[in-house]
């Protein structure tokens, strides 16, 4: 049982915390610009599949 819910608002600084530790440990891997890349990449899918499932509703 969860005592404490979070809000959305919380839950996205929750996942952006998640995210920038994720990337922090491949940050000795990867330069900057290829984590950039990455991450644009990923916000590029995002749209996508936001696209795709906005198309499927209509």
């Amino acid at each position: 049982m969860e005592i404490i819910k979070l809000s959305s608002g919380e839950k996205a600084d929750e996942l952006r915390d998640k995210i920038i530790n994720l990337l922090n440990e491949y940050s000795n891997i990867l330069t900057g610009y290829e984590l950039v890349g990455l991450i644009d990449t990923i916000r590029e899918d995002c749209h996508s599949s936001i696209q795709a499932m906005d198309e499927e509703g209509e």
